[in-house]
């Protein structure tokens, strides 16, 4: 049965990735596999612990960043482009409006 309460939307968008309270230059750069209004899937070659916060700085299409935070909910070993990496799932504090969605991904 599918629990998701929100559409995933695939996407390939470039992302820097910083425990929340970090320095803004320590983070590890990676993707955002897919994003919906109540979070996102990261490929990154660093691990997050579940449950820590996360601020993710998204490139979006357009050239125009954007600073989210969310909370590690799961983290997967994962092959991707030929590549280990790990699959990060997050979740939103507060879920994106359908507006926000479109213009990130």
């Amino acid at each position: 049965m599918e629990r998701r309460a929100w559409i995933r939307f695939a996407c390939d968008l470039d992302a820097t990735c910083r425990p929340a309270g970090a320095m803004r230059d320590a983070g590890w750069p990676g993707k955002i596999a897919n994003i919906s209004a109540g979070g996102l899937a990261l490929l990154l070659r660093h691990r997050f612990e579940r449950g820590m916060e996360l601020a993710i700085e998204i490139l979006s299409r357009t050239g125009s960043r954007r600073t989210v935070t969310a909370r590690v909910a799961h983290a997967a070993p994962v092959i991707a482009s030929g590549n280990p990496v790990w699959l990060i799932g997050c979740s939103f504090p507060q879920p994106l409006s359908e507006e926000e969605v479109k213009t990130l991904q």
